[in-house]
């Protein structure tokens, strides 16, 4: 019997980069990304710092088909399908608490009955029945093996589902978790309808 082979190269660590507004890519095609892996078409946002892990999870859920004259199924069927992202935002811009709570209204702007030296403002107004803004999310981390190299996973049509609760204390930083949900674009082919991860090599 041959001896175990065990390959190093092949254990992937992060850390990894989220960027929201992506472009969304043709139907067939990847994301693309420059050599410092950022996103090269449209205005994607970078959302700066993040603690802990940028966790994307694909989820197929399946029906079994038992029969009478078996003890085990004979087949199954796929019958639904979940894709997110998960993160921990560490930067506390007014543009991330926006795109965590998914329905918020993000303004700025001078109001002179605020103190002299501190009239700038920026907010997020929230409440009442609004539309759910969808953006195509992805997160890219570099490879350790090959520099110079990533690996991007996007979701084309992502949601914030979570909403936002910010805890303010004196000793740790208030921070954002986020959960972006994938949904299907029914017009792209099927297999390539809600994201899609791939690696340089």
């Amino acid at each position: 019997m041959p001896s175990a082979v065990y390959t190093p190269a092949n254990i992937f660590q992060g850390p990894g980069n989220l960027w929201l507004s992506c472009n969304v890519p043709a139907a067939g095609a990847r994301l693309l990304i420059d050599v410092n892996g950022n996103p090269t078409e449209g205005s994607p946002r970078h959302v700066g710092g993040t603690d802990g892990a940028l966790s994307l999870a694909v989820t197929p859920k399946f029906e079994e088909m038992p029969i009478d004259q078996a003890t085990a199924p004979v087949d199954v069927i796929m019958t639904g399908e979940t894709e997110e992202i998960d993160v921990t935002m560490k930067e506390l811009t007014y543009y991330n608490l926006r795109d965590a709570l998914g329905v918020g209204t993000y303004a700025s702007g001078t109001d002179t009955g605020l103190p002299a030296g501190a009239q700038q403002y920026e907010e997020i107004s929230y409440g009442g029945l609004l539309a759910v803004p969808k953006f195509c999310v992805a997160v890219i981390a570099q490879r350790r093996d090959a520099a110079g190299k990533y690996v991007v996973s996007t979701l084309y049509n992502a949601y914030a589902a979570a909403g936002w609760k910010l805890d303010v204390e004196k000793g740790k930083p208030t921070l954002i978790k986020v959960k972006f949900k994938g949904l299907a674009i029914a017009s792209r082919p099927v297999g390539d309808q809600v994201g899609k991860t791939y690696r340089q090599v």
